[in-house]
C-alpha cells in the first residue's frame, strides 16, 4: 500500500511540475509610466504628447486605436501621441505582452497602425507622412515598440536604457 501513496505521490509532482512549465515566459514589466517619461524626455521637441496607458479607465478602447491584438494579451501598455495631429504625426507605443510568445503579433499590429496612420496623414497631412516613413517599430523581451519621432535613435536609446536598468 506504501508503494502505491509513493507511485501516486510521485505522479502527482511530475503532473504539478509539468503544469509549472507550461506557464508563460516573460520577464517582469517595468513601469510604463516611468519608461513613459524617459522616452519622452529623449524625444524632446515642441510638440506636446498626450498620454494613454492600461491604466487608464478606457484603457482597452484606447489600445485598441493602435494595435489589433487581443487586450487580453497585453500585460500593460502606453502611447505618446501628438496632442494636435495636424502639427505634428509623433507617436510613442509601448506594448508589454503577457506572454513572449505574442510579442512578434504586437510588432505586427504596430506596423499596421503605423502603416494605417501613414495613409491617413498622405491623405490629410502629407508633410507629415513622411515622419511614419521613418517610425522605428521592434521588440525586446515581452515588449513591442513603436517610435515615431524626429530623435528616434535617443528614444530607442531611452527605452533600451531604462528596461536594462529596471530588470
Amino acid at each position: 500500500m506504501k508503494k502505491v501513496i509513493a507511485l501516486i505521490l510521485c505522479a502527482a509532482f511530475a503532473a504539478a511540475f509539468a503544469a509549472g512549465c507550461s506557464e508563460p515566459v516573460r520577464n517582469d514589466t517595468v513601469s510604463m509610466f516611468d519608461l513613459s517619461r524617459a522616452m519622452l524626455q529623449a524625444h524632446g521637441g515642441e510638440t506636446v504628447m498626450a498620454y494613454a496607458s492600461s491604466s487608464d479607465t478606457n484603457a482597452a478602447e484606447q489600445f485598441a486605436h493602435v494595435s489589433s491584438i487581443d487586450y487580453d494579451k497585453t500585460e500593460a501598455y502606453f502611447i505618446l501621441y501628438a496632442q494636435d495631429g495636424k502639427e505634428s504625426a509623433d507617436e510613442i507605443v509601448v506594448i508589454a505582452v503577457k506572454d513572449i510568445a505574442d510579442v512578434a503579433e504586437a510588432k505586427q499590429s504596430l506596423a499596421a497602425h503605423a502603416q494605417k496612420r501613414h495613409d491617413l496623414y498622405a491623405a490629410y497631412e502629407p508633410k507629415h507622412a513622411a515622419a511614419l516613413d521613418n517610425a522605428v517599430i521592434f521588440t525586446k523581451a515581452q515588449y513591442a515598440v513603436m517610435i515615431v519621432s524626429p530623435n528616434s535613435g535617443a528614444v530607442r536609446k531611452a527605452f533600451e536604457d531604462f528596461t536594462d536598468q529596471n530588470k
